[in-house]
């Protein structure tokens, strides 16, 4: 929440990652061209080179709702690790998993 807090009103990323059994966030650089309204991770290469497993991606949506957008939830899925989203005004945060889907059911 530091650095969403501190990068406010743009948004932040950056990568939970374990090494060793010893589990860490590192914050990457939003290189997005408009940071208000996106990220793009910068930095993330060093991050896979230096630890064992990416455990996670976060990201801010400072001031605005912390529901995942569609682009949000195609990108996750993608990058088949679980998404955390933070909103460092309400201090609220939501998780998204990539292997979890929701299936429409229909009762006959």
């Amino acid at each position: 929440m530091n650095q969403a807090r501190a990068e406010i009103p743009y948004e932040c990323c950056g990568l939970i990652a374990s090494n060793q059994g010893n589990i860490q966030y590192f914050p990457c650089k939003n290189l997005s061209t408009e940071p208000k309204e996106s990220f793009a991770l910068g930095g993330y290469d060093r991050v896979e080179d230096e630890n064992d497993e990416i455990l996670a991606l976060v990201h801010s949506h400072p001031g605005h709702s912390i529901e995942f957008s569609p682009l949000d939830i195609s990108a996750c899925e993608e990058s088949g690790v679980p998404w955390i989203v933070v909103d460092p005004i309400s201090e609220s945060w939501g998780y998204l998993d990539p292997f979890l889907t929701l299936h429409k059911i229909e009762v006959t």
